[in-house]
């Protein structure tokens, strides 16, 4: 029998307790914990609750592509 990982969210950190106490399971039972700043990746890496408003290119100028065009002459 397999047994799914546990999450413990919060929006600020954990106490030194509670991951010691996570580590401490030594895989009998995975509690995986995500505190506000992982929280804050996931919902931006993944758009959650998001809405794309714009995007912006920016271009850069390629110095290799013009310095070859001068080695040509």
């Amino acid at each position: 029998m397999s047994y799914l990982p546990r999450e413990a969210i919060t929006t600020s950190g954990f106490s030194k307790n509670a991951i010691d106490y996570a580590e401490s399971l030594n895989g009998t039972t995975t509690i995986v914990l995500i505190d506000g700043e992982q929280l804050a990746s996931y919902i931006y890496e993944y758009g959650l609750g998001m809405q794309l408003e714009e995007t912006i290119i920016i271009k850069k100028l390629d110095s290799d592509f013009w310095d070859s065009m001068e080695d040509a002459k």
